[in-house]
């Protein structure tokens, strides 16, 4: 192999790393990143992040908003009192 299928071949792989290394978290997403199985960053912030390729991995939730029986019923008692 010549010296050009090396560089293309060094820029691919690194291309693949940098691409492993970034990830996302949207506004209605949590993310939980994973070091070895064990939660190194357990609240991200929105936005982009980067990471150790093959060492940390990256755990996406939506984050779902439920509501109990009594903070529905509180809540539909305020509406109600404000009329």
């Amino acid at each position: 192999m010549n010296r050009k299928t090396y560089l293309i071949l060094f820029a691919a792989i690194l291309f693949g790393i940098l691409v492993n290394s970034i990830f996302i978290v949207n506004e209605k997403e949590r993310a939980i990143v994973f070091q070895f199985g064990e939660a190194v960053r357990p609240d991200v912030s929105v936005g982009f992040h980067f990471k150790l390729p093959i060492v940390q991995t990256v755990k996406n939730m939506m984050q779902e908003y439920k509501l109990s029986m009594k903070s529905l019923i509180e809540f539909l008692l305020l509406k109600v009192s404000i009329f």
